[in-house]
């Protein structure tokens, strides 16, 4: 089963692997939504040593090279210039990717009456193909609601 969810609760008490995709790139972690958000976040701090880490040895290296070149010690920083190179070519750590911080906020509005929505007679679809007819769909202030139905039936068409 494949859910869809931003209801956090909700995951914690369903899920017992949490699949994210994030740059393209697909990650599985064993546990529900508050098990997936610990390992998370200990995967990123491992990374961030691993990461300044292997930093601070390329900048000794670099330094070493500059300092050493051309005078006495050269073989020495030729041996640093190898070590370099064999990073390299080992691959490098990755910097973690920080997302940017996004924030959103609704204008303040006026009071909202106590209907909320009111759909009389709705039909839709596309390319000769009926999603919904004649819907009629009253939801009242503070009613909280589900809409299901199989993919291509016209939930989020009718949204």
């Amino acid at each position: 089963m494949v859910i869809v969810s931003h209801d956090r609760e909700f995951l914690d008490n369903l899920c017992t692997k949490i699949v994210e995709t994030e740059r393209g790139v697909a990650t599985t972690y064993k546990g529900n939504y508050t098990c997936y958000m610990n390992q998370k976040s200990e995967r990123e701090a491992l990374q961030w040593t691993a990461y300044e880490k292997q930093q601070k040895e390329i900048d000794k290296l670099q330094d070493l090279i500059r300092r050493l070149s051309g005078g006495a010690q050269s073989g020495r920083a030729a041996a640093a210039e190898k070590q370099l190179e064999r990073m390299k070519a080992e691959g490098l750590i990755e910097k973690p990717f920080v997302p940017k911080k996004r924030t959103f906020t609704f204008p303040p509005v006026e009071k909202m009456g106590q209907t909320v929505l009111s759909i009389k007679g709705l039909s839709h679809g596309y390319n000769g193909r009926l999603l919904f007819k004649d819907v009629d769909l009253e939801i009242e202030q503070g009613e909280r609601i589900a809409i299901i139905g199989p993919n291509g039936a016209g939930k989020s068409t009718l949204l």
